[in-house]
């Protein structure tokens, strides 16, 4: 090898092969993670169904039919170890694996699985519905394949017996038929049996409507929709991603923390009966971002659960903030009954249509009049592409952060944002696990992401390998290397979820139309 210190700038320089001078290779012993995903074998594998969002909405910037795998981990047949429910894409059934004593998992076939498999898994929990003492199982269905308010998207609840068998229990729930994204317990009203949120993702075909979600109150192992009672506020609020029950002030009663695309991280406090959006009081009005997932815990120790949001990132096409936001503007121009929306981003101080002449004339046939050459259409803003009567009554949507923030509690009364670190920030966020890695009483976040559902046109995002992140001060993190940890963890990593294999600390890697991986956490 040959080391060359501060060269000249603007110079010819010769590298000669030195045969007094050999490398030495440095072997570096990962600190804090083992792959074993050996144990999973190849069962746990995703395959995404062949839907083209674009063919039938243009004007799409991503998918929005791969939302998938659901996952979900519990004991379901009562022998100490922790098993996987994992969720299949439209026309793929989900799959139940046991796990075994010695730490490999074993498929157990339901029937019910396979008769539901039309229906595309985006979210599951286990929980005990019916109050048997016996873990059950809700399913949500999403995606977007299919028309609106068909059967594709009701969600199920399969009853469980305690020993790892589940069959599907068709009357307890009432018929919503949402896309839906993600699903979350709580005892909402006290009274000892568990009820349900649902948040909802897309309106299919309708991008970029707001969906329904909605509440639904246990009765006994049978659920109504109280939505109208107990959350009228979260019904419409918005293209849900993901969210958590968390008690923020301390009061003893949790709040409803809800993240999604183009809105705020938002909170709902369970007030006189109902949810009420303090999003305002607590100070995250401002930042409205496409989030794609919430952590909530005490990160700096203070008694205080803070809310880690992953978004979008920093390394993508889009660029966005308070004085040059990114916009939606969304109406049937051309009455033709489906929805044309144009996203517009600033370049130079103007913000311009994001999709291409051929893109936009496509959808929107009227407009080819207007624009018979690509020169004039270059240079067109929103205001020169739309009439003034176009645009009266149209919808507008903007979001003005698209940065992974650690929002830090100040003692129950507002969040305070800080920036994670830039190593996280070059590909999208979606999910965080908490734990103390170096063991020096603080805890460190452990991050993965990506997402290839994306327009060919603006390139997936794909830079991630996962991120350790050691907390150095409270919320003062460092990154470190993928060699130094040991986190490799590429691909579309949709989730990470701690469980238990063999008596050890693992996190299962969950990824998009992939295999699944397994990483253990050293002691």
């Amino acid at each position: 090898m040959q080391i060359i210190e501060k060269p000249e700038l603007n110079q010819l320089i010769t590298v000669k092969r030195n045969p007094t001078s050999t490398f030495k290779e440095e072997f570096i012993i990962a600190k804090f993670f083992e792959d074993n995903s050996s144990v999973l074998g190849t069962g746990f594998s995703h395959k995404e169904n062949e839907f083209i969002d674009f063919k039938r909405e243009p004007l799409l910037h991503q998918k929005l039919s791969e939302e998938g795998p659901a996952v979900a981990i519990a004991d379901v047949n009562g022998d100490g170890l922790e098993d996987v429910y994992f969720g299949g894409a439209k026309d793929f059934s989900g799959k139940l694996f046991l796990q075994t004593s010695s730490g490999s998992f074993k498929r157990k076939t339901i029937l019910d699985f396979e008769v539901d498999k039309t229906q595309e898994d985006t979210d599951a929990v286990f929980f005990d519905a019916n109050g048997d003492g016996n873990l059950d199982l809700y399913v949500v269905s999403g995606g977007n394949e299919t028309k609106a308010n068909t059967q594709n998207y009701i969600d199920r609840l399969y009853f469980g017996d305690g020993k790892g068998n589940f069959s599907r229990i068709r009357n307890v729930l009432p018929i919503v038929l949402e896309s839906g994204a993600v699903v979350r317990i709580h005892d909402i009203d006290g009274d000892g049996q568990q009820d349900i949120f649902v948040g909802s993702r897309v309106k299919p075909a309708r991008y970029p409507e707001t969906p329904k979600s909605y509440i639904l109150k246990n009765e006994n192992g049978s659920f109504k929709d109280v939505t109208i009672n107990w959350g009228i506020e979260i019904s419409n609020v918005g293209m849900v991603t993901d969210a958590e029950f968390a008690d923020l002030d301390n009061d003893g009663i949790k709040e409803l923390i809800i993240a999604g695309e183009w809105m705020p991280v938002s909170v709902f406090k369970f007030e006189n009966g109902s949810y009420k959006n303090r999003t305002e009081a607590y100070g995250l009005n401002e930042k409205v971002g496409w989030w794609n997932s919430l952590t909530v815990a005490d990160i700096n120790g203070d008694g205080f659960k803070d809310i880690i949001a992953g978004n979008l990132g920093l390394n993508s096409i889009f660029k966005a903030s308070t004085s040059e936001p990114v916009e939606i503007y969304f109406k049937d121009f051309d009455d033709n009954g489906s929805l044309d929306p144009i996203i517009t981003s600033y370049n130079e101080g103007i913000s311009y249509p994001l999709h291409n002449r051929d893109r936009v004339l496509d959808q929107m046939a009227f407009l080819k009049k207007r624009f018979t050459r690509y020169e004039p259409y270059s240079i067109a803003t929103i205001n020169d592409i739309f009439t003034p009567e176009e645009l009266t009554d149209v919808n507008i949507l903007k979001a003005n952060h698209f940065t992974h923030t650690l929002f830090l509690n100040q003692k129950g009364t507002y969040f305070k944002a800080e920036v994670l670190p830039s190593e996280t920030q070059i590909s999208v966020l979606n999910d965080v696990v908490v734990k103390d890695l170096d063991k020096d009483g603080k805890v460190d976040l452990i991050t993965g992401g990506n997402f290839f559902g994306t327009d060919a046109e603006y390139g997936r995002y794909d830079a991630s390998i996962g991120c350790t992140l050691i907390n150095s001060n409270n919320n003062n993190f460092k990154s470190i290397s993928s060699s130094e940890s040991g986190l490799n963890i590429g691909g579309n990593v949709q989730h990470l979820k701690t469980i238990i294999v063999a008596g050890e600390q693992h996190i299962l890697v969950v990824r998009n139309n992939a295999l699944a991986s397994l990483i253990k956490i050293k002691n």
